[in-house]
């Protein structure tokens, strides 16, 4: 609070001047930045308050309801562990000319191409860990139709475990719950490979902790081009899920590593919809399945409008299915759907859908479009 004194001098009955001295508290006015610029190689106070005075790099603690807008640039991933306050979110944005923030400062060229982010080190980690919720991490062009491989504002890569990892495996038995997750115009580049050292999943959502598996909840991701890793995406124990209009390239499978592209144990209420699944097991090995429910039981998953599909240059094993299970795991499903898919060039007697399932209560599949299945099956 500021004191303040002040006089005022009126005009009363008798045409007297009384001197009046009174005390005036003023509060300071504060008005709490929501909007923070971040570039590599920035100069000025570092507070991001524009492009004068841009931060260069993510800090260490993010302020909930604010926006960060990355410029071009090299910069180290983020652990998201900040308090929930309500439902205020944290966003991390690609700046664009069209979206930037402060114009103070501001050149086209910061956002005309790509920010890159890496774990901290170049270890062996993901690049961003969701241990809180409310977080959105938006690179605000490029992917999906048009563009599935081309034009992703933020690009995750390096010597990494995964590009995404929800819930801390690092916390062990203090892994939080995590929900509303936003996740958009990302290109995942991963060593790829099950071997010491390469990454693990894109999308890694199977933190155990001993005791239970964190809830993960609410999130979406969209407009994201997955290649060069084991497999795509580890989601165990999620609920109220999207994954959409994005790219999932390739997969790598030995013979001691029977990688699926996409693997779920006990999910719900989840929509697989309009991605492109291409070239899976172009190495040859195959693997267990394209999308594969490995244990626990899923219910309420939609899997429509997707393409399924490899070049007819690829004709090695495609692995056990399009949409399968594995036996030894004995997995449940309930109102499984898949629906207006197409599948291109699969082959070698494969199962094509629910294969292996210990039981399978209403799960249907319709509509779906086959070409090139060699002597596959449907």
């Amino acid at each position: 609070m500021q004191l303040s004194i002040f006089r005022i001098r009126a005009k009363f009955l008798g045409g007297r001047d009384l001197a009046v001295i009174g005390l005036l508290l003023l509060a300071d006015c504060v008005v709490a930045q929501n909007v923070f610029c971040v570039r590599q190689g920035a100069s000025g106070n570092g507070s991001g308050s524009d492009w004068s005075n841009a931060m260069t790099g993510l800090p260490n603690n993010l302020q909930r309801g604010a926006t960060y807008y990355i410029a071009d640039g090299e910069y180290d991933g983020h652990h998201f562990d900040e308090a929930v306050d309500g439902t205020k979110w944290i966003t991390v944005r690609k700046a664009t000319q069209a979206e930037h923030g402060s114009d103070t400062g501001w050149q086209p060229s910061y956002g005309d191409g790509v920010a890159t982010f890496r774990p901290e080190d170049e270890v062996w980690l993901p690049v961003f860990t969701f241990n809180t919720d409310y977080i959105e991490v938006d690179g605000a062009v490029g992917g999906g139709p048009g563009s599935w491989a081309s034009g992703h504002g933020f690009v995750l890569t390096g010597y990494i475990k995964s590009a995404i990892e929800l819930s801390d495996k690092g916390s062990g038995p203090n892994a939080n719950d995590v929900k509303h997750i936003r996740i958009s115009h990302q290109e995942w580049s991963l060593p790829g490979g099950p071997v010491a050292g390469d990454s693990w999943a894109a999308i890694d959502a199977s933190a155990w902790t001993g005791s239970r598996t964190p809830i993960v909840s609410n999130f979406h991701v969209d407009h994201v081009y997955s290649h060069g890793n084991y497999f795509h995406a580890y989601l165990a124990n999620c609920r109220d899920w999207t994954i959409e209009h994005s790219l999932f390239e390739g997969a790598a499978s030995t013979a001691k590593f029977h990688a699926p592209m996409l693997r779920l144990d006990g999910n719900s209420d989840a929509q697989f919809r309009h991605n492109l699944v291409w070239n899976g097991f172009a190495d040859g090995n195959g693997g267990t399945g394209w999308f594969t429910f490995f244990k626990g039981t899923s219910s309420r998953i939609d899997i429509h409008g997707n393409v399924f599909a490899r070049p007819l240059s690829n004709t090695g094993p495609s692995g056990n299915g399009f949409v399968t299970t594995t036996n030894a795991d004995a997995p449940t499903l309930v109102d499984v759907k898949v629906h207006n898919n197409s599948f291109i060039n699969f082959d070698t007697g494969q199962a094509v859908f629910f294969r292996d399932t210990a039981t399978a209560t209403n799960c249907t599949a319709y509509n779906n479009a086959f070409y090139d299945l060699g002597d596959g099956q449907a």
